[in-house]
């Protein structure tokens, strides 16, 4: 049974994590530090991160979609007092909803692939399995984090009910999977680890590969027997990492296994959204990390996947290290505290307390109104500058074409000013000096001209004759 307190760490952390990450996801590590001028440390200022995009506005210190999942589940399990697929379904159709305040639904993050689903998913009549996710995805891996704190022991309920809650959404074995191998993480760390945060860590690693192992032979995913490699073959790796303890090698190592799965691009970041890389590669931080903070902040700055990294690592980390590895100023500063506070306490009571309970779907419309709104203000603030710009060349356009334009006054006839002819003797001994300088250009173009075909002479004379001419030239 894990504690109310290590919950509450595994869950704050979570959402300090994705909080942290959330408004960096998508942006690249050297992208981020130029808009940062250095590495992100605290919840990022919206206005920089958004670098610009108006669909990349977040709130400050509120958590997104990796965290909207952890606590979705947590509900459906307080409610059915335990996992149902059917009320998993229901929960995560309600966010998609459109609402008034929330045009898109309740759901915030920016990827394109799961707007596509959620807009499948709210209709229910059109519905149906085949509209899952087939691609190796990381959006359903913090599904397991509250699963693991229900189930965790009993390892053959934790993997069962993982993959169903999954399977919800994504199809591919790499995505059940990893959420497995977090999973059975989440159980051993947190049971595992003392006050300190000291573990065995390769026990604990060859303990998440017997999970993993045990649930690609328990359960049968779709395209699993048609994959050329499981996924535990990157698991495996993990314990001979952590006993060399060398990051320079587990980087190497974790890069080349998950190119040998076929993912979709290359894989050469350690944090970029494909599960074979981003499990292993958080599990093995989490393991081997010495201060969370530190671990979670370097994660955060590396880029791709910030959310998703954020939330898993965080979750991890909390589950190792306990309140006590959270500064208090990153709680006080996080938006969702008391919201999160309560489901930990749910959590590990297995009860919901009504007297603090609140709502997480109008606790969260709220927050994606709020973001909606400055979304709305940004796009009409970009596109007020935009007209403005649009005036402004369209004046500089017309005073341009003003300025070319022959007056009308010019074009009336004017008397010829009374003059009277220059003498001749003057007009011959001080001639026009742009007719003198023209002739002095002609001439000194004809005298280059000249030494030019000379040079090409005596060049192709030298090639004609051979490099013994001069010699002959000298004889005679």
């Amino acid at each position: 049974m894990v504690t109310a307190d290590k919950t509450k760490a595994i869950l704050t952390f979570a959402a300090i994590g994705d909080a942290l990450g959330s408004p960096l996801d998508g942006l690249k590590g050297g992208r981020i530090q130029q808009l940062f001028g250095g590495r992100v440390e605290h919840y990022p200022d919206p206005d920089t991160a958004t670098d610009g995009k108006s669909h990349r506005r977040r709130l400050q210190g509120v958590h997104g979609y990796a965290t909207q999942q952890i606590l979705l589940v947590a509900d459906v399990l307080l409610e059915q007092s335990g996992w149902d697929d059917t009320a998993a379904l229901e929960h995560v159709r309600a966010f998609t909803t459109p609402l008034s305040d929330a045009p898109h639904g309740l759901f915030r993050t920016s990827d394109p692939d799961l707007w596509k689903l959620f807009k499948h998913i709210e209709r229910p009549e059109t519905w149906n399995e085949s509209l899952r996710m087939t691609a190796p995805h990381v959006g359903a891996m913090t599904r397991a984090i509250p699963l693991a704190l229900w189930y965790g022991d009993a390892p053959e309920d934790l993997i069962r009910h993982t993959v169903q809650s999954v399977q919800i959404t994504h199809t591919h074995p790499d995505a059940v999977f990893s959420a497995v191998a977090l999973g059975a993480a989440i159980a051993q760390l947190a049971r595992a680890a003392d006050e300190g945060g000291h573990i065995d860590a390769v026990a604990i690693a060859e303990s998440i590969h017997d999970v993993t192992c045990q649930a690609e032979s328990l359960c049968a995913v779709e395209g699993a027997a048609d994959s050329p490699l499981l996924f535990s073959s990157a698991t495996m790796a993990l314990p001979g990492l952590l006993r060399e303890a060398r990051d320079d090698l587990a980087r190497t190592t974790l890069l080349s296994e998950a190119n040998r799965h076929h993912p979709p691009y290359p894989i050469k970041h350690l944090t970029q959204p494909f599960p074979v890389v981003l499990g292993p590669a958080l599990i093995y931080r989490a393991l081997s990390a010495r201060s969370p903070m530190d671990a979670l902040i370097q994660t955060i700055n590396e880029g791709y996947a910030s959310a998703t990294s954020g939330a898993i690592l965080g979750a991890l980390l909390g589950a190792r290290f306990g309140l006590e590895g959270i500064e208090p100023e990153w709680i006080d500063d996080l938006q969702s505290a008391a919201l999160i506070a309560a489901r930990a306490h749910a959590l590990s009571e297995r009860e919901i307390d009504w007297t603090w309970w609140e709502d997480l779907a109008e606790a969260e419309r709220n927050w994606t109104a709020q973001e909606n709104q400055e979304r709305q203000a940004l796009m009409d603030a970009q596109q007020q500058a935009l007209e403005k710009r649009g005036k402004s060349a369209s004046a500089s356009r017309k005073t341009a074409a003003g300025s070319r334009e022959t007056p009308t006054s010019s074009l009336r006839p004017t008397p010829a000013p009374s003059r009277t002819a220059p003498d001749a003797e003057e007009y011959f001994a001080h001639p026009d000096a742009k007719k003198r300088e023209r002739r002095e250009r002609k001439l000194r173009d004809k005298q280059r001209d000249q030494e030019r075909g000379s040079k090409r002479s005596r060049r192709a004379d030298f090639m004609a004759r051979g490099p013994l001419a001069f010699y002959e030239d000298d004889e005679e």
